[in-house]
């Protein structure tokens, strides 16, 4: 049984002695060349960029072996976030002659560039990355003609969250040598930078099937010959020991969301909301005037997680670059409880002996907001002695406050979506279900963007080139939390704002409104808008088109962030069929309403496995829009295409989509908590709380929607 993602202290980091390589084709009957390997240059496995150095080892990890020492090795790499490859085999590599080195050398004498993130092209001074020799070829599918991977093999890619796919690799990379294949290592150029290559040493010539660059750690004892030559890890302390922490925080990969994550989230919230809606509609239609309606406090209970993890894995890291522990985030979970109950318990006024109060959402937005100002700014208060001198404050400031304002920011546009389609549906069904999926989507869409640009002048901007000390702390984790966020609240709006028309004026009006959401999902997430405005767009303009991270972002988390939006409306459907109120037929008001939520689901279901499948899929835009991306920093947010020696390479993921990583268990209820809440919130807002609750047979007239949008009274309005 193997142990993943332990803790473990790191130790000295092991260098490649500056030794020639002994004759490996003595050593074992595998090799395919014979003589030595060209001596190494040097310790140095650095490039500068501008006041910081990009380790090979912060870029890849290449662990050669079988047993635990290599599964320890590799559950550490994963633990720090690193890229690692794990070629599974106990052969010795082959060696090469001197002829076959010089061979595989890229020809001319002059160093491939890559362009600075802000400053253009730069000069031999600037100390920028040389790229000219830099090998990347990921092992795919396409790679593998000798039949399947082994058991074990396809055991650890299970285990370890392997997959591939065109625009993605998650996990770590396992892969194991065929029978007629070797792989060897090569010398690129004078930094002691090293390739590993696997051939086909079945074909005439050996073509190289796949290569990589990377750090290389030899893990087993099968390789202790080679201790003189290369970095071995013959034993698990070897392995405890060595270094395989990631240094330069911008070449960790990109990160995504977990299905498994979100199904147990929400799970968890689904038990919450029943609670809340089964206490509501038992309190709410007993209601007197003058009673202190208590139990609307109830809902501080769904708002509690989120709390947990608010400071501790959002707004912590943007300011500070790090997170909490659990005592302090137990602590800031009680503060958001706190707050929030202070806040529905508080009356804004008496009228005719009717208590005031506010609503959930202003309630909920009032706690949060007085959290914020508490918790971060002694989260900074903590750190500041640690950090003080080596923090670039201005771009983390900037990161936290695009952070903590732009999920405000989202729920209002999206509101706005809401109302104006709710305004529209009267006159013309087709033409607000236009209006509505294309508001939405653009609000997704810009939003997106904005955060991903927004990371790339205040993050990556700081650690690529501009000078001083770079932003702090992994802050793709950050990020990834805005786009998930903003997709889930996009989908609960179309859903939401559907199912509210439909209780006021039964019928099918739904469907366009369902079918439209669905077609422009399809259409965005099959890449076929891309290629249909590459058509269109002149040549010398498609470089001012070419996607950027935000894209592949945003279809990752589609893939899992669109299903929360059911939670809040199906725990609504169960407390009905439980509480049995007498106006009710059906568990969601109506029969049109009722049938409205299974079919979205069906339909939700029906567009993960068009995009899964392919069956749509453009990737022309890809070899067309190559060229587009030469000039663009491998790390950079806007590097879509892998390069392999400045050779473009479309078919496979870019350096930062290699190796992505899946955001952490407790900060999934940051994406699930928000969209829930949005969804309860915003129906509320369109049905009224009184009907919602069982304490009016009528949605709530519309000319009362802006005070009840504020202010509850109890008995609620009706």
């Amino acid at each position: 049984a193997q142990v993943l993602f332990k803790f473990s202290s790191f130790g000295v980091h092991v260098i490649f002695p500056g030794a020639t390589f002994t004759c490996w084709a003595q050593m074992t009957t595998n090799a395919r060349y014979v003589g030595p390997l060209p001596p190494l240059a040097g310790p140095a496995a650095a490039e500068p960029y501008s006041n910081h150095r990009l380790r090979l080892l912060d870029l890849n990890l290449i662990v050669i072996g079988q047993g635990p020492v290599v599964e320890e090795l590799v559950s550490r790499r994963c633990y720090a976030g690193g890229r690692v490859c794990w070629l599974w085999t106990v052969w010795m590599p082959a060696s090469i002659t001197e002829e076959d080195f010089l061979a595989d050398e890229t020809p001319g004498g002059t160093t491939g560039r890559w362009a600075s993130t802000r400053q253009g092209p730069l000069t031999d001074a600037s100390g920028c990355w040389a790229q000219a020799r830099f090998a990347w070829r990921p092992p795919g599918r396409a790679s593998r003609n000798r039949g399947p991977q082994p058991a074990r093999v396809v055991a650890l890619q299970r285990l370890l969250g392997s997959k591939q796919n065109t625009w993605h690799n998650w996990g770590p990379t396992i892969t194991s040598l065929g029978q007629t294949e070797t792989y060897r290592l090569l010398l690129l150029g004078n930094n002691g930078v090293f390739s590993l290559q696997v051939l086909d040493a079945g074909q005439p010539g050996q073509s190289v099937l796949w290569e990589m660059c990377g750090h290389i750690i030899f893990a087993g004892e099968e390789f202790s010959l080679l201790k003189d030559s290369a970095v071995v890890c013959e034993t698990l302390e070897e392995a405890h020991a060595v270094d395989v922490s990631v240094a330069f925080e911008e070449a960790k990969p990109f990160m995504t969301a977990c299905l498994s994550h979100m199904v147990v989230w929400g799970v968890a919230f689904f038990g919450l909301f029943l609670a809340f809606f089964l206490v509501m509609g038992t309190a709410e239609p007993r209601s007197e005037p003058g009673d202190v309606p208590w139990w609307r406090a109830s809902f501080s209970l769904i708002i509690v997680p989120m709390g947990y993890a608010m400071t501790t894995d959002l707004l912590g890291p943007a300011l500070t670059g790090h997170g909490g522990t659990d005592a302090e985030a137990i602590l800031a979970a009680l503060l958001m409880a706190a707050t929030t109950v202070a806040m529905f318990l508080v009356p804004v006024g008496w009228d005719s002996g009717r208590w005031h109060g506010l609503s959930n959402y202003v309630a909920g937005t009032a706690g949060a907001g007085w959290y914020m100002a508490i918790a971060p700014p002694l989260h900074a208060v903590q750190r500041c002695r640690a950090i003080r001198g080596r923090l670039p404050w201005g771009a983390h400031l900037v990161w936290y406050f695009w952070t903590s304002g732009s999920c405000l920011g989202t729920w209002l546009l999206l509101y706005a979506s809401a109302l104006l389609y709710a305004c529209l549906v009267g006159v013309s069904q087709v033409g607000s279900a236009v209006v509505l999926s294309t508001l939405t989507a653009a609000v997704e869409l810009c939003m997106v963007q904005a955060s991903v640009r927004v990371y790339a002048l205040a993050i990556a901007g700081s650690r690529l080139s501009a000078p001083g000390p770079p932003a702090a702390g992994d802050q793709k984790a950050v990020l990834i939390l805005l786009v998930c966020t903003a997709h889930a609240l996009s989908e609960s709006t179309r859903l939401v704002s559907t199912l509210a028309a439909v209780v006021r004026s039964p019928g099918f009006a739904w469907m366009p409104a369902l079918l439209c959401g669905f077609a422009s999902n399809v259409v965005l997430r099959t890449n076929l808008s891309t290629a249909g405005l590459l058509l269109m767009v002149p040549p010398g303009w498609r470089r001012g088109i070419r996607p950027s991270a935000a894209k592949v972002l945003m279809n990752e988390v589609r893939l899992s962030c669109g299903y929360v939006r059911f939670v809040p409306l199906g725990a609504l459907a169960a407390a009905n069929c439980l509480l049995h109120h007498e106006h009710l037929e059906w568990p969601l008001y109506s029969q049109h309403a009722t049938l409205l939520l299974p079919l979205a689901a069906l339909l939700e279901v029906a567009e993960d496995l068009i995009v899964t499948s392919g069956v749509l899929s453009a990737e022309s835009w890809r070899f067309t829009l190559a060229e587009a991306y030469l000039g663009t920093h491998p790390l950079h947010t806007s590097q879509l295409v892998s390069f392999h020696r400045e050779e473009a390479r479309p078919s496979g993921p870019a350096v930062g989509f290699t190796g992505m990583r899946v955001m952490r268990f407790r900060a999934t209820v940051l994406v699930v908590a928000p969209a829930s809440i949005f969804c309860y919130n915003l129906l509320s807002l369109l049905l009224g709380a009184g009907f919602l609750h069982g304490a009016c047979k009528e949605p709530l007239p519309e000319s009362h929607r802006f005070a009840d949008a504020f202010v509850w009274q109890s008995p609620l309005r009706c």
